[in-house]
């Protein structure tokens, strides 16, 4: 099984238990995780939590071994495959809204079923299932919800969200109708403020 294991470990920067297990279709999972153990103390694989590893590498020059950051795991656990997207401040300070850089990222994603901190990370539950079809009308309309919890310094802001829009190609009535379908009243009648607010300065 080791030499196995080797070769799954130099082709994945992170993984875990069940993926090495299915994987490698495993069925011992004991075994398994005996093995990991040792290689964790031949420090070959770093352990972040239980079922949760990364590979190690030397840096000769550094004269040190590094493992992958607490922020390639999230992306990992959390947002690959989409399953999940950095939003509220990330996103608001990515597309303009503000030059505010918030101290944790935010992250919703399938993977949880109540909001918590990990990996100096903040992870909320989506308002509905996360899929690559959806995930960009989600986020926007995460951003317009908590728009007053964050320090918005854009001038014109209904500019930028209409920008948005057009940059993700979102079709506005569906847009419209996810908000109406999974978000507050208020939220649905921002976005309608920023849509009136734009074609009116415009037009």
């Amino acid at each position: 099984m080791l030499e196995i294991l080797y070769e799954y470990i130099k082709n994945n920067n992170i993984f875990t238990t069940e993926e090495i297990a299915k994987e490698l279709s495993i069925t011992n999972k004991d075994t398994l995780n005996v093995y990991l153990e040792r290689l964790c103390k031949k420090e070959e694989i770093y352990r972040y939590e239980r079922g949760v590893y990364g590979r190690v590498e030397e840096i000769a020059f550094l004269g040190k071994k590094i493992h992958p950051s607490k922020r390639e795991v999230v992306n990992h656990l959390y947002i690959h495959n989409n399953q999940g997207y950095v939003g509220e401040g990330d996103y608001i300070l990515e597309i303009g809204l503000s030059t505010w850089c918030p101290s944790k990222r935010t992250v919703y994603t399938n993977a949880v079923t109540r909001t918590q901190q990990k990996y100096d990370t903040i992870l909320k539950k989506p308002k509905t299932f996360i899929n690559a079809e959806n995930y960009k009308y989600l986020r926007l309309l995460d951003c317009i919800e908590n728009y007053n919890e964050y320090p918005i310094d854009a001038k014109k802001p209904s500019d930028i969200i209409i920008r948005e829009i057009n940059r993700e190609q979102l079709d506005v009535m569906l847009l419209l109708a996810t908000a109406q379908k999974y978000y507050k009243k208020e939220t649905l009648q921002r976005l309608l403020e920023f849509i009136k607010e734009f074609y009116y300065e415009t037009a």
